[in-house]
């Protein structure tokens, strides 16, 4: 999610009150409820809500909010949101594999030096490809404790906590891409034949035909993700059903452009987290783990790119370097798990009260308008409940004339 403060408005109805709708069924609908569900009265305590925002850290020192942070809180706020606080998808990242696997207590006393070593300089890299984005984090060792300092103890504090090293997004790259390819190649083939055939035009493909055949396409590369060859049927395509057939090394010549891509993509995380000279004795740091995650990842052709790109960025010559495994640690789930445990730490580390949206005129008027627009949504659903109830009512008067005892009394 990533918003600018020129974002135009639609109608009338800004970004902000879009995401403020948008926050305020899950207060209400998801939250509220499933407390309502388990007899909690949610009314009786401050709810603390932590949003995830899926972009890359800013590198900027300024200790002011970005636009973004600005317009999700107005939103949040908006929505009836007392407290609430942003954090980077990065960050969740990092916070829910620290917790997972905590690297503070890896080190036992039976382990020699070289093992002690490597516990302490391991370096994970995360790659979350979803339908429309690719996130790459890189999580090592804090960049200031590889260096030399005079003072060992304050050296040694924090050596073995993993922080973020580099967090590169991409909001093309995603799974939707492969579909998009399977589509293209299926119209410039198949069913340019098929049109051939018929006489007709590219125009003549309905919208519902190009939705199925899309529709055709993704449940192809599910497919293609498990077995060398694949084969979907698709109804009713110019009035036939359309087979459409292809092999996983197929797939990935087409998505070749895709590939170099995600190539740019990991190279530049990798060049940014500064691997080669920031490690101790001036020796690089070698991922070791690369945690995958989303749908884009089971695809066979991600994984290889992914191994390829790690290996061709690693510059030491020694077995290590081709070393690192993808592991599945990590699932759709982690990235909240964090931003909710990195919520429960920020209430640890200050005074509580910076998750309290201050009310401001522009928020208010947001809310203002949030509420009038909820008002509007209740009464169209209190109508809709009554016509249904009018109409159960309708239909019970119904079925009672057939009624043996007294059926025939009605007119």
């Amino acid at each position: 999610m990533e918003l600018s403060s020129s974002s135009s408005d639609a109608g009338g109805v800004s970004v902000t009150s879009v995401l403020a709708m948008l926050m305020r069924h899950i207060r209400t609908a998801q939250v509220e409820s499933t407390l309502q569900r388990l007899s909690i009265p949610h009314d009786s305590y401050e709810l603390e809500y932590n949003i995830l925002l899926s972009a890359a850290p800013t590198n900027s020192s300024s200790s002011s909010p970005s636009t973004t942070t600005t317009l999700l809180l107005d939103a949040a706020y908006a929505a009836g949101l007392s407290r609430a606080r942003v954090v980077d998808t990065a960050t969740a990242y990092q916070v829910c594999y620290q917790r997972k696997y905590p690297t503070n207590n890896n080190n036992d006393d039976n382990d020699d030096d070289a093992e002690k070593k490597n516990k302490k300089n391991k370096v994970v890299m995360v790659v979350d490809m979803g339908k429309t984005q690719t996130t790459v984090v890189v999580l090592g060792p804090n960049k200031k404790t590889n260096e030399k300092e005079d003072d060992n103890e304050e050296a040694t504090t924090g050596n073995n906590t993993m922080t973020v090293r580099s967090s590169i997004r991409s909001k093309t790259l995603g799974a939707g891409s492969v579909d998009l390819r399977l589509y293209q190649h299926f119209m410039e083939n198949e069913i340019a034949a098929a049109l051939l055939k018929k006489k007709n035009t590219a125009s003549s493909l309905s919208n519902k035909s190009q939705h199925r055949l899309l529709e055709g396409c993704k449940k192809l590369k599910h497919l293609l993700s498990q077995l060398p060859e694949g084969q979907v049927t698709v109804e009713n395509i110019m009035d036939v059903d359309l087979k459409l057939s292809l092999s996983a090394k197929v797939l990935q010549e087409l998505c070749q452009p895709e590939a170099e891509e995600l190539k740019r993509l990991l190279g530049r995380a990798l060049s940014e987290a500064d691997l080669v000279n920031n490690a101790e004795d001036e020796e690089e740091l070698i991922v070791s783990s690369i945690e995958i995650t989303g749908g884009g990842c089971r695809i066979p052709w991600v994984k290889e790119t992914i191994l390829e790109a790690v290996a061709a960025k690693t510059t030491t010559d020694s077995a290590a370097a081709a070393g690192a495994v993808l592991s599945y640690s990590l699932d759709d789930t982690s990235a909240a798990l964090g931003a909710a445990v990195w919520g429960e730490e920020q209430q640890d580390n200050d005074n509580d009260e910076a998750a309290v949206l201050e009310e401001t005129e522009s928020r208010q008027t947001l809310r203002s308008f949030e509420e009038k627009l909820t008002e509007f949504d209740q009464n169209f659903q209190d109508k809709a409940d009554l016509m249904n109830r009018i109409e159960a009512h309708i239909l019970e008067l119904r079925a009672a004339k057939h009624d043996r005892k007294y059926g025939k009394l009605l007119p």
